[in-house]
């Protein structure tokens, strides 16, 4: 695979180098940040996080060091920073609360249809 260079990517329109970005690190980027936070809801959204950060400062990236150990350092620093977060300390996700709880598509519907019949 051939690296990401500081010349191709100041001279390709953004959107098709973060569209090449996202092809080739995608995986490794969601990969690394679910070790760090062990859950694939939170580890998708910060996935997202991470490219928009990259997207926002593609302009930055001075090739002083490899692209994928850039990018790989923005993705630390940002899983760092979310581990820190109030939102992190604070905020439980309902499925750690209540994990017995409606969790299958049939379970949601059925639990919908009952509730509505019972308010009614």
């Amino acid at each position: 695979m051939k690296e990401l260079t500081v010349e191709w990517i100041q001279v390709q329109d953004k959107e098709l180098v973060i569209d090449e970005i996202m092809d080739r690190y995608g995986q490794e980027i969601l990969q690394l940040a679910y070790s760090y936070v062990n859950s694939v809801a939170v580890a998708e959204d910060l996935t997202q996080e991470i490219f928009i950060k990259c997207y926002k400062n593609l302009y930055k990236y001075s090739g002083r060091s490899k692209f994928r150990t850039w990018l790989w350092q923005i993705a630390i620093n940002h899983c760092k920073d979310f581990l820190k977060s109030w939102y992190n300390k604070n905020i439980i996700p309902a499925t750690d609360y209540f994990p017995n709880h409606i969790s299958e598509k049939e379970n949601i519907e059925a639990g919908v249809c009952f509730t509505a019949r019972g308010t009614i």
